[in-house]
């Protein structure tokens, strides 16, 4: 399966947290959602993006939009990760990474995309960036979820 094109139904997909609890789409309806894939919890570029939206968090809450992080490390990696980046958004555990594949995230600089999700649950937007380029899945989720807000 390819990566999902705008205008798509975003999938339907329940993984557990750092603490273990259930989290599904359905959890975010009603709302624009930043989704996005991302390799690991170690590396510079993964540590860097995680940041940065962790950075911007607040811009996106008072945009009316939620940001999820997802990758394949496991519960109690997203849970150390988690608190030595004080990250401040939900990260979710794909540990066999079938929601990245459902999603075509997989295969795609090891599974960095980023989808922007709309508030009736649609693809809005779906990128991806060069390896070493972690700010513009930021910049292009803001400038969507604005886009999205105006209409």
């Amino acid at each position: 399966m390819g990566i999902l094109k705008i205008g798509e139904t975003a999938p339907e997909f329940t993984l557990p947290n750092k603490d273990g609890k259930l989290f599904n789409l359905k959890d975010f309806a009603g709302k624009p959602l930043v989704l996005f894939f991302y390799p690991n919890n170690i590396g510079w570029v993964c540590t860097r993006e995680v940041c940065l939206f962790r950075d911007t968090y607040e811009k996106f809450a008072e945009m009316g939009a939620e940001v999820i992080g997802i990758s394949p490390n496991t519960i109690d990696n997203h849970k150390k990760f988690h608190t030595a980046h004080r990250v401040n958004y939900t990260i979710l555990s794909d540990k066999n990474g079938a929601i990245g594949k459902l999603y075509g995230a997989n295969g795609l600089l090891p599974g960095r995309v980023t989808f922007v999700i709309d508030k009736n649950g649609k693809i809005a937007s779906s990128h991806h960036t060069s390896w070493l380029s972690h700010s513009s899945h930021i910049e292009n989720s803001r400038r969507i979820i604005e886009l999205l807000n105006s209409q």
